[in-house]
């Protein structure tokens, strides 16, 4: 290994630990509350080193919206190529609604960045909301109606924060599985 290689793994270490502070701190409260000041005080580094890293909040926000949607797109494995499993997509929509739950801050937060003007699509979201228009689209569905899936799932998820629903709650899953059910059933995928 050359030193090269020992300098950009040692960067890439810096740089995860920085989002993971993020992540937490984003996850306990509100974005509006979160400073650079208590990301670097949280990840045992200089604010100073956050900025060679990030340019400002935003930046480093942004960064945290790629590692979610990096982290969904690694929990879903390779999952079924387009035009596979209904029975996939419905495991993935109750595992958005668990997940989205499990952390609700962190998934309000991260809805409301969405929602903001001239937000860019990153890889990973790309990738993710791809996949799950792709296997839509496989099974028969409109490709502009399913490109508003991920959209839906979202605003469902909020809807189920604002009821004060948890993760663990009994009626979770029955209700993540009846909505997956009535968007598949009006894209024309499931029989009315």
């Amino acid at each position: 290994m050359t030193s090269l290689d020992r300098r950009s793994r040692a960067r890439e270490e810096v740089r995860a630990r920085l989002l993971n502070a993020a992540w937490d701190l984003f996850s306990e409260g509100p974005p509006d509350e979160v400073t650079m000041r208590r990301i670097a005080d949280r990840a045992e580094y200089s604010v100073r080193t956050l900025y060679l890293y990030f340019a400002d909040k935003e930046a480093l926000w942004g960064a945290v919206v790629e590692e979610a949607y990096r982290r969904t797109l690694e929990n879903q494995g390779s999952g079924p190529a387009p035009g596979g499993s209904l029975e996939f997509l419905r495991s993935q929509v109750v595992r958005h609604v668990t997940e989205g739950l499990g952390r609700p801050r962190l998934y309000e937060a991260l809805c409301a960045y969405l929602g903001r003007p001239g937000i860019l699509q990153g890889e990973f979201r790309r990738a993710v909301e791809t996949r799950i228009q792709e296997t839509l689209v496989g099974l028969g569905a409109d490709p502009d109606l399913a490109a508003q899936v991920p959209r839906l799932l979202r605003a469902f998820t909020l809807g189920l924060l604002g009821e004060g629903v948890g993760p663990q709650d009994a009626q979770t899953r029955p209700r993540a599985e009846a909505f997956a059910a009535f968007v598949f059933r009006g894209l024309g995928v499931l029989p009315a």
